[in-house]
């Protein structure tokens, strides 16, 4: 339906909210509804479900703390997107698609619909297929000859996405250069 469309709260349970639409202008499933907050802010929520009545059911993609019936909801008419592309890589986001680790705006050339239609059946690949090795990734502890070697790989791969190591592998790694057993990484 069109863009701007307004609606209101009409029932809130946990991250479920149902929202009411003037007739003949629901919003399609998986459309991004805007919820006003009342504090100047907005929640972002996706239509699942049409109930009937001129009602949708919605998922709130944050908490509905605060929310009370009877608020102005706004269809964007549009899904929720996401950036996707090279500048999205070693980056953290939320499924709004909005960075969440501080290292400012991601300047993507395009932005995807989190609901995508499943590729063509011709395009499907059904064989299996060996996985090739690309790199220097160790396979097993007998690849490190030298004690120094170990951690390289993982130093390569931190450099080459610009992240900085955690400062737990580091002394992981550092650790285990020295012949120590290091702790468990499932820690990290």
């Amino acid at each position: 339906m069109a863009k701007g469309t307004k609606g209101k709260l009409v029932q809130i349970i946990g991250t479920v909210v149902d929202v009411e639409f003037p007739a003949e202008e629901l919003p399609p499933i998986y459309n991004a509804i805007e919820i006003d907050t009342g504090n100047g802010g907005k929640l972002v929520a996706e239509v699942q479900k049409h109930l009937g009545n001129n009602w949708v059911r919605c998922l709130a993609m944050d908490t509905t703390d605060g929310l009370r019936r009877g608020a102005e909801c706004v269809d964007t008419g549009a899904p929720i997107t996401v950036p996707v592309g090279h500048a999205c890589l070693g980056r953290l986001f939320n499924v709004l698609g909005q960075p969440l680790d501080g290292l400012g705006e991601v300047k993507a050339d395009e932005h995807w619909p989190i609901h995508r239609p499943d590729p063509p059946f011709e395009e499907r690949e059904t064989e299996q297929q060996v996985l090739e090795r690309h790199g220097a990734e160790p396979q097993q502890l007998e690849d490190y000859k030298d004690p120094r070697q170990i951690g390289r790989w993982a130093e390569r791969k931190f450099d080459e996405y610009g992240m900085e190591l955690p400062d737990k592998a580091r002394k992981m790694i550092d650790a285990a250069r020295e012949g120590e057993f290091p702790a468990p990484a499932d820690e990290l």
